[in-house]
């Protein structure tokens, strides 16, 4: 897909910022990731959401980095808003959205950013998934509907998760930052919606690959895959999914109702199948009224 293009290296054409947002992280798949990417980007902005400071011994053992030591959970949203609010004003051109367990291919910048092209109504480029724990590759999720797998070419997208995500620097104004009140989870599908109602697009490219963990296990119920986490990201997960399905401006009639349908299945099936059961009951429980409340930031249960 990219043959065509000259090899250029970043350094010749962009400026391109990671941003790795961390939390209670594993430090050597950290500096993996920060071993590869210091080769391809200009910078990079290491966000800690830990109590600890476990990242301090990062800092700065290379002139590119920026550690953050946040003290606290701050949400996935506001750490990747302090990322991109640095890297702009460091002089990127393009923001490169990482969590601390994604792997990513030597020439990966350089690829999505030519993919991306110089069309700047084209906002992001996002690539294919393979899930760490189950080995699966991600399906991509066009603006036609319903989901597609391809194996070359490019996808106008409806919606993606944020890790891997390389977007534009100038079309982050301050209405298309992250929403901090979803705090974690469908940040990045909530952020989709609404830069394609501003009347941007995202390509997904398939042929260019990243490894990254979905969740902490999966159970396999025939056909079907369900990925579990721990009771507080199931609680963040049902109360923003039914949050944005009752009043997220984007959606249509059919969009809200296949997505409540989808809440109840998750719903139904965190306390059924993750352990401990009645924490994660509670968990889902009280993630239903806050979402139909509107309940928003954060929440320890």
């Amino acid at each position: 897909m990219t043959d065509n293009v000259p090899a250029v290296t970043v350094a010749e054409s962009i400026r391109a910022f990671a941003i790795i947002v961390t939390l209670d992280p594993d430090i050597e798949m950290v500096r993996a990731a920060i071993a590869c990417l210091l080769r391809q980007c200009a910078g990079i902005v290491v966000l800690n959401n830990s109590r600890s400071r476990l990242l301090s011994e990062l800092d700065p053992k290379f002139p590119p980095l920026y550690v953050m030591e946040l003290g606290e959970n701050c949400g996935i949203a506001a750490a990747q808003n302090m990322g991109i609010r640095i890297a702009q004003s460091s002089g990127a051109t393009h923001v490169l959205l990482a969590d601390q367990d994604t792997i990513f291919p030597d020439d990966y910048v350089r690829r999505m950013v030519l993919g991306l092209g110089s069309d700047r109504g084209t906002i992001c480029a996002v690539p294919q998934y393979r899930d760490r724990i189950s080995g699966r590759l991600s399906h991509f999720f066009p603006v036609s509907g319903g989901w597609v797998d391809p194996l070359s070419g490019f996808s106008e997208m409806s919606h993606a998760i944020a890790s891997g995500m390389v977007i534009r620097c100038n079309s982050l104004a301050g209405d298309l930052l992250m929403n901090e009140g979803l705090f974690v989870y469908w940040v990045d599908t909530e952020w989709c919606w609404r830069v394609r109602q501003a009347g941007f697009r995202i390509i997904g490219i398939p042929d260019v690959e990243v490894i990254h963990q979905l969740g902490d296990s999966a159970m396999s119920i025939g056909p079907l895959t369900v990925t579990l986490r721990t009771p507080q990201s199931h609680y963040y997960i049902v109360r923003n999914g039914i949050h944005l399905a009752l009043r997220h401006p984007r959606l249509g009639a059919s969009h809200r109702l296949m997505l409540l349908a989808k809440l109840v299945g998750h719903v139904l099936a965190y306390p059924t199948l993750a352990r401990p059961r009645i924490s994660n009951l509670r968990a889902v429980s009280l993630g239903l009224i806050h979402g139909i409340s509107g309940r928003l930031g954060r929440f320890d249960l």
